[in-house]
């Protein structure tokens, strides 16, 4: 051991030491992530992106960013509570809310953080938190931060999900309505109705369902609503920055909720608001998504075409999973089909457990049937390769 790290204390040796295994890789950490920048411009068929309306780069959307930074400027310079909040903000929120039938939303400036406050602020005193299996990062995350007892079980199985409620007096479950992972969607309205009938609050994440999910975008969410609105016992997250191709993070809820948010969530009352760009920009995508529903239905029908093709599963949403066994099998297979002008998304742990490792494919809306043939081409033959 070098004298530096004699001098180490044990909880900045074990760092170092992680570094050091991930700078020097061997037959036990195959695995090496790198954030390589991507080019402005390129050829590459795009499988690997949440853009799944393609509205990332559609000209309305990016002229709302353009006017909203020539009105705003670039940041918005403050927390909602001090300076930060401008008209855009309430804007986006009275829009995405009444697409998606709720009395109230409020953004936040990523998606991660929306789930962070929900959780934090929404859980009521003495309440048990019903954690999925499955959850994504930031749930898990979000549940780490409160004090509240937490059970871990499958929210889709309905007989695990009535013995957990059964077990405590005071409930909120906890979910993601898309694994972000493989695609596959959970029955909300049937997971509504158990968390109704116990008295519980279901928090649900949205994140990639919003423009993806049913024929107009919002999923199963139209078949909670009275008289047009959400109950007031579901609370819905969704990030901005996947079908909208916009950024930041969204909590759908009752004005009550919001005002309890705006007075209580850390993550707004201690962040710098969303740029005022990226509000502009995501009410222009919603506004999209809202009068051209045809974008919706393109992507269910490029997402029919690649499973099809690949003799895979059917799926509702905009993910397609194709696993292959372990990571470095992955990783393989994910080289030569990037090699071949196709960028698809490559899971392995921590993202998925060892045996889910595979390549997962983004769908878009507006790829050409030459792309779309080209890919399945690709993928093909790379398979084939990797057996």
């Amino acid at each position: 051991m070098s004298t530096r790290s004699k001098a180490l204390t044990p909880s900045q040796q074990s760092v170092l030491h992680s570094v050091q295994s991930i700078s020097r890789p061997s037959s036990d950490t195959p695995i090496v992530r790198q954030d390589t920048p991507r080019p402005a411009t390129h050829s590459f068929i795009d499988l690997a992106s949440n853009d799944y309306l393609g509205l990332a780069r559609h000209p309305r959307v990016q002229a709302a960013a353009h006017q909203a930074i020539d009105q705003w400027g670039v940041g918005a310079t403050g927390s909602r509570v001090v300076a930060g909040t401008v008209p855009l903000h309430h804007r986006c929120e009275t829009k995405i809310a009444a697409f998606l039938g709720f009395p109230a939303a409020l953004l936040f400036s990523s998606g991660y953080l929306a789930n962070l406050a929900a959780v934090t602020a929404l859980v009521p005193p003495g309440a048990t938190l019903i954690c999925d299996t499955r959850n994504h990062a930031s749930l898990i995350d979000a549940c780490r931060l409160t004090t509240a007892p937490r059970i871990i079980c499958d929210v889709a199985n309905p007989q695990e999900l009535a013995a957990a409620l059964h077990q405590v007096a005071s409930a909120v479950v906890i979910c993601d309505v898309v694994d972000s992972t493989d695609g596959s969607v959970l029955d909300i309205p049937a997971i509504y109705h158990t968390t109704h009938v116990a008295g519980a609050l279901l928090i649900a994440d949205f994140a990639h369902g919003l423009g993806v999910l049913g024929p107009d975008g919002r999923g199963a969410l139209p078949a909670l609503w009275t008289a047009g609105q959400a109950p007031t016992d579901l609370v819905i997250t969704c990030t901005l920055s996947k079908a909208l191709g916009s950024q930041g993070g969204v909590v759908l809820c009752s004005a009550e909720q919001r005002q309890h948010l705006v007075n209580t969530a850390r993550p707004f009352i201690f962040d710098t608001a969303l740029a005022p760009s990226c509000a502009a920009a995501a009410t222009a995508a919603v506004e999209i998504v809202a009068r051209e529903p045809t974008r919706v239905e393109a992507l269910h029908q490029h997402m029919s075409a690649l499973t099809n093709a690949l003799d895979l599963p059917p799926v509702a949403a905009g993910v397609v999973a194709i696993p292959l066994g372990n990571p470095m099998r992955a990783s393989v297979v994910h080289r030569t089909v990037l090699s071949a002008g196709v960028e698809v998304g490559c899971f392995r742990p921590p993202s998925v457990p060892w045996q889910r490792s595979g390549l997962r494919l983004g769908g878009r809306a507006d790829l050409s049937p030459e792309q779309l043939a080209r890919a399945v081409t690709v993928l093909r033959d790379a398979l084939q390769q990797g057996n």
